[in-house]
């Protein structure tokens, strides 16, 4: 009982408090030490380190990539 108390499972979104070390700041962190390595580089080392399937590890570098703004699109900065 107390381990769904403290996840945050039942709260509202405002309430629940952010968590330090997820997988999506890991991956963020790997992403900007890794900026001059290739996106095969990253994503094996998304793999091994994030615990992720290559199809996985391939999306978290695709997120991270938007996150930085380096994916053109209709949205983007790149497209201005």
């Amino acid at each position: 009982m107390d381990t769904m108390l403290n996840s945050g499972a039942n709260m509202p979104k405002a309430i629940r408090t952010k968590r330090a070390d997820t997988k999506v700041a890991r991956a963020a962190r790997i992403f900007s030490q890794m900026a001059n390595y290739s996106r095969s580089m990253v994503i094996q080392r998304f793999q091994k380190e994030l615990d992720l399937t290559e199809k996985g590890a391939s999306t978290y570098y695709q997120n991270c990539r938007k996150t930085a703004g380096l994916v053109g699109g209709r949205d983007t900065a790149a497209s201005k």
